[in-house]
């Protein structure tokens, strides 16, 4: 779902590489870890951080009514719930 791409040693960018569907996952919640393997060991060079991603509810979907257009006639005394 997610990618992350660094150029050269400095900065990396994280991208989307797939949909979010609202329906499928809310958020995301993810770590990402970064490392400087050229530091000594004791200077602890790793650093994590912890990312959420919020999805927002949009509507994706297009109305369905088969047939479209959709016609009926109601009878103007027909009570409520009638069929």
């Amino acid at each position: 779902m997610f990618e992350i791409v660094s150029e050269g040693d400095e900065a990396g960018e994280l991208y989307l590489v797939g949909n979010l569907d609202y329906e499928d996952a809310t958020e995301y919640i993810f770590e990402v870890c970064a490392t400087n393997p050229t530091a000594p060991t004791s200077a602890n060079p790793t650093a994590t951080q912890t990312v959420t991603v919020s999805v927002s509810d949009v509507n994706d979907n297009f109305p369905y009514c088969p047939p479209c257009p959709f016609s009926t006639s109601v009878a103007e005394n027909a009570g409520t719930g009638s069929s």
